[in-house]
């Protein structure tokens, strides 16, 4: 049995989803744009409540470090770009 290339798993997965490529990236783009957007609010109005709490800038940076991916992950997958694949 062989390895299939890129090319043959693209033309098999493209004719399974019904999204081509360029599609595809156009709403990941969208996706980790909104990600970004919800981290650069979330993070920082978290991190000023723990200044108010802590009063401790290095338990604030630690914070904002800890938060950050996760606020990420949290905007990408709910983001409103995968809304259009479900309907």
């Amino acid at each position: 049995m062989r390895a299939l290339s890129s090319q043959e798993i693209m033309a098999i997965s493209g004719g399974t989803n019904c999204l081509d490529v360029a599609t595809f990236q156009k709403i990941q783009d969208k996706a980790i744009q909104d990600a970004m957007v919800f981290s650069m609010i979330t993070v920082p109005v978290a991190m000023a409540i723990t200044l108010g709490l802590s009063a401790s800038i290095v338990v604030t940076a630690a914070v904002g470090v800890v938060l950050a991916p996760y606020a990420a992950v949290f905007g990408y997958f709910h983001s409103n770009a995968w809304h259009i694949i479900g309907s």
